[in-house]
């Protein structure tokens, strides 16, 4: 049988998607209502794995950054408190120190010129709780590389909570 020849698939009217029915499809963070996040902490999964200088101590290149800020500033002018988390390159192969998610958070807060709360790790250990203690509304905090917790490629539930 065959395709049709071209001059039909030309003829043929493009026929509308059905629309998506359900709830969430249609939704984004800017939809998010104030009463909803006000006072709450938000845990947004980031993409923050951008390139690091050699040494670790720089961000090359800030565009993933700029990327998420908008983001942050939607949640943080509704009065959330905002834990980034993500990961950053793959330790297989380099030392721990240069995959630090540090001078990303560093970098981030120059870029949004202000301060960036920095918990040294991406779990709830007493140091984290003690960095996190004092967040208040619209506040903006980075967590450490979830690779250095062992759970992150094993879809571990205590990472989780």
């Amino acid at each position: 049988k065959g395709l049709p020849p071209l001059q039909v698939l030309d003829e043929v009217k493009s026929v509308p998607r059905r629309k998506v029915q359900h709830e969430q499809a249609e939704k984004n963070i800017a939809d998010l209502k104030e009463r909803s996040v006000r006072g709450k902490t938000v845990w947004l999964r980031c993409n923050l794995n951008v390139p690091l200088t050699p040494d670790g101590r720089q961000v090359e290149d800030d565009h993933r950054l700029r990327v998420l800020i908008p983001t942050i500033d939607c949640l943080t002018s509704k009065g959330a408190k905002v834990l980034c988390v993500s990961h950053l390159g793959l330790l297989k192969d380099h030392p721990r120190e240069l995959h630090s998610l540090k001078p990303v958070a560093k970098r981030l807060g120059e870029l949004m010129d202000r301060e960036i709360i920095w918990a040294p790790s991406c779990h709830a250990t007493k140091v984290n709780k003690m960095a996190l203690a004092g967040m208040q509304e619209g506040d903006v905090a980075v967590l450490e590389n979830t690779l250095f917790h062992l759970g992150e490629n094993k879809n571990d539930k205590k990472l989780a909570e």
